[in-house]
């Protein structure tokens, strides 16, 4: 499976999850800046169930929570994710 893949079924996923939130499943959707619909526990919560996705799928043990953070952006959309997983 690739990691677009597992990203587009985590999405599913967290949208199912949780009712408040929703991640729209397009490369532009900014998952983290000013203009993202997503709080901060929202943005942790779909990453953490990404990183287990990533691990069960692909063996791929990533800190993907603190690698995002301690990188300081001030916006993350789905395409940067993509690319942060393929490198």
């Amino acid at each position: 499976m690739d990691i677009k893949k597992i990203i587009d079924e985590s999405i599913i996923e967290f949208n199912k999850s949780q009712s408040k939130f929703k991640i729209n499943n397009s490369d532009n959707f900014e998952l983290i800046g000013q203009n993202s619909p997503l709080d901060s526990m929202a943005i942790v919560d779909f990453l953490l169930l990404l990183e287990k996705k990533l691990n069960n799928e692909l063996n791929l043990k990533i800190d993907l929570v603190n690698k995002i953070f301690s990188s300081e952006r001030n916006k993350l959309f789905i395409k940067d994710l993509i690319l942060i997983l393929k490198n």
